[in-house]
């Protein structure tokens, strides 16, 4: 799986933790706000925004990157392009998610995840560690994958749902276009087939015509 060319090397702002150590040097385009402590070893990227109190290990964040509050990034991981991560969202070391993915608060994320493009979470969703996210996933509340286990592509993983080790989640298949229209007629051809089977009603028109004449 190919990366997003990682941050280059710019002149910038030098960041100083709040023990005093010094941290990255930070795009003047980024924003960096208080008590947050970086690694000196971490990359980050321009226009990123990181909210009060996080923490972030040796690890890399390119470019739109934005971090709500409290957010802690583990070291060797890599965030790809305009990430969003929530309040109070945790992320293991060595890590990849890749560009556009949505993150709601309380979220964990293990050590060694895979997550593809535009994956989304509601609030408070565990990824335990070694689990591979495919691009498009979709995940509600409160749902647990555990270690291991893989989530396909464009999945949606409802509310409460606890992914077992091991096990894949697959997005229900989409049936081919020419097979509906095909279901369709058949099913139109069926009701027709019965309609003419059913015996005309007492007292229907042609039956009180005939009395008449």
């Amino acid at each position: 799986m190919l990366l997003e060319k990682e941050p280059e090397a710019c002149e910038g702002v030098q960041h100083i933790n709040p023990d005093g150590s010094l941290g990255p040097l930070v795009p003047a385009s980024s924003k960096i706000g208080t008590k947050v402590t970086i690694d000196k070893g971490a990359e980050i990227g321009e226009e990123v925004e990181i909210g009060d109190g996080c923490t972030l290990g040796c690890c890399t964040l390119h470019r739109g990157v934005n971090l709500r509050t409290y957010v802690t990034v583990g070291d060797g991981t890599t965030i790809c392009a305009f990430t969003k991560l929530g309040d109070r969202v945790t992320v293991g070391a060595f890590t990849t998610i890749r560009q556009d993915c949505t993150f709601g608060n309380d979220t964990a994320i293990g050590n060694k995840v895979k997550i593809g493009a535009k994956v989304t979470t509601e609030n408070k969703v565990e990824i335990k560690d070694g689990a591979e996210i495919s691009s498009n996933a979709k995940f509600e509340r409160r749902v647990v994958v555990e270690a291991g286990s893989r989530v396909g592509r464009s999945a949606w993983v409802k509310f409460g749902t606890t992914v077992k080790a091991g096990t894949t989640v697959e997005a229900p298949a989409k049936r081919d276009r020419r097979a509906k229209i095909a279901a369709h007629k058949q099913k139109l051809a069926k009701a027709t087939e019965e309609e003419k089977r059913k015996p005309p009603q007492a007292g229907s028109r042609k039956k009180r015509f005939r009395k008449k004449r």
